[in-house]
Formats: structure tokens, C-alpha cells, sequence
């Protein structure tokens, strides 16, 4: 059962411009549905939000492909997709999504082989941000929806719109084009900038995968495979 008195100080908290885990809130409130209730120990926390999962005419083909890992957990990226799409726009979803399918082939749970990596972007343990990344915690629950994966997205959502601490964002290396981590994290967050911009910026400024430019070239002709699976113009009803 939803406890309205919590949610209208939320609500509230919100309007007043604050925050929560120390980070932006992300844009969860439109969600609150008011239900039967089915069970009296349901937890207050808990929202019912389903996202409904359009399909492209080109989706299950694409998937299929040597493009993408077979290994690869579609589920998820078709959840991220819509989750990421609803709090920071479509464009930045998919370049989010092309570094997610390489990293951590949409497993919130993956632990590298040989190595410190672990979850959807394979965030390096000992750091301050997998640190950060592990002590973060949702405010709200998603039925349905895996609570790591659910996490560790709003963990990305809120560090790629917030700016409070620096080592979040590097200037990418040699070749990027960018002076300071801040200019990459601008680039991404700029609405103007274009699919392959917005990929290209977080790949080199917040992933920052060791083999570079290289991984980001792969990255940005994954995010136009990945525009062809979610972009609207190819679902059945548009053609």
C-alpha cells in the first residue's frame, strides 16, 4: 500500500529542488499509480511502473547478428532502453545502451574474467565511483524489474546530469577532442549533439575503455544498429 503522506513529501522535496543519495532525482513521480490493494504487507516503496517494449520491424534480425555478443541480455537492454529514454532522452538512451551492450552485455551482475570490472559498465572495483556505485540505493522499487539493474541505471542517470564530483568524467585521451572531462560530459548531456557525438562522449569521458578511440568508433556504429531495433520510425505502425 503506497503511504501518500510519504509520497506528497517526496513530491514536495522535489519541487524545492532536493535530492536524494546526495545525487538529482530522477523523473520517477509520474509513476505513482494509486491500485487495489491485492495484499496488505505489500511495501510502501514498492511502484508499479511497467514500460511497455516497442519492437522495430528490424529488432529480432539485428539481435541475431554478429554485430552484437551473443551473449547478450535483451531483456534488459530493451528495458534500459525505455528506462534511460524516459529520464534523459532518446538519443542519449542509445549511447548509453551501445557501451552497456559491450561492457557488461546487459548483465548488472557480470564480473570480468582476469579482471576488476563488474556490472553493466564493468565499473572498476577500488574506485571512489564503484565504491559510490555500490553504496548507492534506490528510493523507490520497480515491480518486476531487477533491483541491481534498476539501480545501477539511476546510478548512471544521476552521474551523467550531476557534476559533483570530477573524476566521473575524463577528457577521453589523446585524440578525443575534448580539454577537460567537463567538455566530454557537456558534449553528452547537449541535446543538440547529435547519436554519434553523445556516443562518442560517454564512452571516451565516462566508460573510458582501454583500447580508446577504438572502442568508441565500435561503439558508435553500434548505437545506429541499435537506433535501427528502437527508433520509432521503423515500428510496424510508421511503416
Amino acid at each position: 500500500m503506497i503511504d501518500f503522506d510519504k509520497v506528497n513529501k517526496t513530491i514536495k522535496k522535489l519541487q524545492l529542488g532536493g535530492t536524494m543519495n546526495g545525487l538529482s532525482p530522477i523523473l520517477f513521480l509520474n509513476w505513482f499509480k494509486s491500485k487495489p490493494i491485492k495484499n496488505e504487507k505489500q511495501e510502501d516503496s514498492v511502484i508499479e511502473a511497467k514500460i511497455p517494449i516497442k519492437k522495430s520491424i528490424h529488432a529480432d534480425r539485428i539481435k541475431s547478428s554478429n554485430r552484437f555478443d551473443s551473449r547478450v541480455n535483451w531483456d534488459n537492454i530493451d528495458w534500459l532502453q525505455q528506462f534511460l529514454t524516459k529520464n534523459l532522452g532518446y538519443k542519449t538512451a542509445t549511447s548509453i545502451n551501445s557501451s552497456i551492450v559491450e561492457e557488461g552485455l546487459g548483465d548488472p551482475r557480470r564480473k570480468q574474467v582476469g579482471g576488476p570490472g563488474y556490472g553493466l559498465l564493468q565499473w572498476e572495483k577500488g574506485t571512489d565511483r564503484y565504491n559510490r556505485m555500490m553504496q548507492y540505493k534506490s528510493d523507490s522499487t520497480i515491480n518486476g524489474v531487477d533491483p541491481e539493474l534498476q539501480r545501477q541505471a539511476e546510478f548512471i542517470i544521476n552521474t551523467t546530469l550531476d557534476n559533483q564530483h570530477k573524476d566521473d568524467w575524463t577528457h577521453g585521451g589523446k585524440g578525443s577532442g575534448y580539454s577537460t572531462g567537463e567538455d566530454a560530459r557537456k558534449k553528452f548531456i547537449n541535446k543538440y549533439s547529435n547519436l554519434q557525438e553523445k556516443t562518442k562522449a560517454f564512452s571516451l569521458g565516462y566508460v573510458r575503455p582501454k583500447a580508446g578511440m577504438k572502442a568508441a568508433n565500435k561503439r558508435e556504429k553500434l548505437s545506429f544498429s541499435l537506433d535501427s531495433i528502437y527508433n520509432p520510425k521503423f515500428y510496424p505502425k510508421n511503416k
